[in-house]
């Protein structure tokens, strides 16, 4: 959990959990399709919540932020150690996941891995 934000209350600033992180679910055939908004509270306890909620067995494809613009090497490597057990077809990660995290997730996933781009459209069929 990040220490970087805080809330004011009372007149004090305080850190703030983020419990109201939220994320899109799409059930899809293949599985879950995931929209991110920045994975504030960690992109693997957000996808093993949705693995939680849903009972699925993989997750099809997350889209969004996954907040590792400013992950340190070692919270970089145990995250994409930690990807494989999700069973991702696709990664498609922007705004703050940050050059560094983007690179090292194309090394570790090749061509499951995406860099979103504003602009960008994407079509899942269900055929």
């Amino acid at each position: 959990m990040s220490r970087e934000f805080r809330l004011l209350a009372g007149g004090e600033y305080l850190q703030d959990n983020l419990w109201d992180d939220q994320s899109l679910i799409i059930t899809t055939r293949e599985g879950p399709l995931v929209l991110l908004g920045c994975a504030h509270s960690g992109l693997i306890s957000t996808l093993e919540r949705i693995l939680d909620l849903t009972g699925a067995s993989r997750i099809f494809a997350v889209i969004g932020g996954t907040h590792l613009k400013d992950a340190g090497p070692e919270r970089l490597e145990k995250t994409i150690k930690a990807l494989p057990r999700f069973g991702l077809r696709y990664l498609v990660a922007c705004h703050c996941t940050g050059f560094q995290a983007s690179s090292a997730l194309y090394q570790a996933l090749g061509n499951k891995f995406i860099y979103n781009e504003t602009g960008r459209a994407f079509r899942f069929t269900s055929e």
